[in-house]
């Protein structure tokens, strides 16, 4: 289909400024309509070379840990858009807050001492900070572990067991009751324990994409082209019936975004398809052409929604890191 558009544009200075080999890639699918493996490049409007600023979707087959852009042989089809008129990217870092407590802090310390000193090092200056601190008699006397662990945990299930093993230490008090004992104690006395909290980093959380267009087809030709992206777009989507069990799914295509003029944006890696969502009565009420058609020796007329809204949401396969970001522009 893209084919007979853009033969004219061959032999000569298409309008797209080479970037290295993978933008002469996308230009020539662009303009021959499918590249020098033969993958097939399906587009909309019908004067994308005119409007500059297109974005391209690579399909290829679902690898799991895929982690780099697709290669030229690699790619099964493209499909060619206008960029969308909102275009953004995130990076997000979870994070949880957590209480670490005195003896949490005290490792935190000596993890740190590790990087630096080795394990011995690390091991001597964590003795010499337990007998700093006073927390070896902790271990010594068990009443007093009771009240130290319940005031850091305050766990009543934690303070019942060392309460258990206890037995008539300290007045009989034993089980839950120790727990209620030693909160009850630290309110009576004005002052709430400090649960020393802690910022620490959980992992990079994997990067969304949303694209929205806004499509009218302008004659017959852009009808059918719009609506053989969109099946594209929709098989690539979608799972298959695993022809040897019937009982599996083959998983559906990756999708790959490239940019147009990419040098001041972001390049998007490998990424799933979640959503697809076709609105074919973007204007609030059925619009539609009368297209002539013929079906055999009778002529008819078809009908073919006037504005059609695409949404499509994307998320990359992989999580983005230093290295990531400086070498492929992530």
């Amino acid at each position: 289909m893209a084919k007979a558009f853009f033969a004219t544009k061959q032999g000569g200075n298409r309008g797209f400024p080479s970037a290295g080999a993978e933008r002469d890639e996308l230009q020539d699918a662009l303009a021959t309509g499918k590249n020098a493996t033969g993958a097939k490049a399906y587009y909309f409007p019908q004067d994308l070379s005119k409007i500059d600023h297109w974005m391209a979707i690579r399909i290829a087959k679902h690898s799991l840990t895929r982690k780099n852009d697709f290669a030229e042989d690699e790619t099964l089809e493209y499909v060619f858009l206008p960029m969308p008129a909102n275009l953004g990217t995130q990076y997000t870092q979870t994070w949880n807050t957590e209480g670490l407590g005195q003896l949490g802090m005290e490792g935190a310390k000596m993890g740190a001492e590790f990087r630096q000193k080795g394990v011995s090092g690390m091991l001597e200056s964590a003795v010499q900070r337990i007998e700093n601190k006073g927390l070896s008699g902790l271990v010594g006397s068990t009443a007093n572990f009771m009240a130290y662990y319940g005031v850091q945990a305050a766990e009543e299930g934690a303070v019942s067991a060392v309460g258990a093993m206890v037995g008539g230490v300290a007045g009989g008090i034993a089980g839950a009751a120790a727990g209620q004992f030693v909160k009850g104690s630290i309110a009576g006395a004005g002052v709430a324990r400090n649960p020393y909290n802690a910022m620490l980093y959980d992992s990079p959380a994997f990067r969304d994409h949303t694209f929205n267009w806004k499509f009218i087809a302008r004659n017959s030709a852009e009808v059918e082209m719009l609506r053989v992206v969109i099946q594209r777009l929709k098989l690539a989507a979608a799972p298959s019936m695993n022809g040897k069990n019937p009982h599996f799914f083959d998983y559906p295509q990756l999708f790959d975004v490239d940019f147009h003029y990419p040098q001041y944006l972001f390049n998007m890696g490998p990424s799933v398809c979640k959503t697809i969502d076709v609105n074919y009565h973007a204007e609030g009420q059925p619009l539609y052409f009368d297209i002539p058609g013929q079906i055999g020796e009778n002529q008819v007329t078809k009908k073919a929604p006037v504005s059609i809204t695409l949404s499509m949401a994307l998320t990359e396969m992989f999580i983005i890191t230093k290295e990531s970001i400086k070498g492929q522009q992530r």
